[in-house]
């Protein structure tokens, strides 16, 4: 499997001016290195990072990331096209599947679990939801009883929703179809609602584990701390977790 990761974001609010979002530290290593760390130990070898704004910083890091196991081609935006537009420059490089994640997400979640998922559960794009703490800015979905995504719904949004984009993907080739060429387009904005419009397959894969943006000010330091806590690993649901039956009657 190939894994794409969209490394473009530029930290302004969390005050960066020499390095790009996903090589902000956390807990003491840039986040782009622990999303290859974690791709690797999954058994992706093959990662595209598509980046913008000072690209040559990762790429001087990273190089052909031979250093981690892996084969790194670097995509360089000549002029910012979104997270889809910017999906679009590699079309004749990409498998028929493959991953998608953002630049600016700490993750450790099981990648094969969701892989087998798509698999078992075939659609244009599989989506991992989950509840998450920040609802108020977050894009959130309605999922219907097949776990087929019905609606996309940027803020401000109804109450009673609950279901969180963690910005982690796994599409078939066929999405690509629906992206157009050296445009500005975002998958949240712009393609999912066409998928829906056109009546294509976007699946819900339900995860508890630990996918969060980390953003912002507020959200970066309590992020680092549960990276060094181990909450974050502790999450994975190879791990086991105790759990509480309740009866409401």
């Amino acid at each position: 499997m190939q894994l794409v990761i969209l490394a473009g974001g530029k930290g302004t609010r969390l005050g960066l001016t020499d390095i790009p979002k996903p090589m902000c530290p956390i807990a003491g290593k840039p986040l782009l290195e622990r999303q290859i760390e974690l791709a690797k130990t999954y058994g992706f070898d093959e990662i595209f990072i598509l980046s913008g704004h000072l690209a040559h910083v990762i790429s001087d890091y990273f190089g052909d990331g031979s250093r981690w196991g892996v084969k790194i081609h670097h995509i360089v935006e000549d002029k910012p096209l979104g997270t889809a537009g910017a999906l679009k420059l590699i079309e004749n490089k990409l498998a028929e599947n493959f991953m998608v994640i953002y630049g600016d997400v700490v993750m450790d979640f099981d990648m094969q679990a969701m892989l087998a998922f798509a698999n078992r559960m075939p659609a244009v794009a599989t989506l991992l939801v989950h509840p998450n703490n920040h609802p108020y800015d977050s894009d959130l979905l309605q999922i219907d009883s097949r776990g087929r995504v019905t609606a996309l719904l940027p803020k401000p949004h109804p109450d009673g929703l609950i279901y969180h984009n963690a910005a982690v993907y796994v599409f078939n080739k066929k999405i690509l179809s629906y992206i157009a060429a050296d445009t500005a387009q975002d998958f949240g904005k712009d393609i999912f609602p066409r998928l829906l419009q056109a009546e294509e397959t976007l699946r819900a894969y339900h995860s508890a584990e630990y996918v969060k943006d980390m953003g912002t000010k507020d959200r970066l330091p309590v992020i680092c701390a549960d990276v060094e806590s181990g909450k974050v690993s502790r999450l994975n649901k190879k791990n086991a977790r105790p759990a509480v039956f309740l009866d409401r009657d």
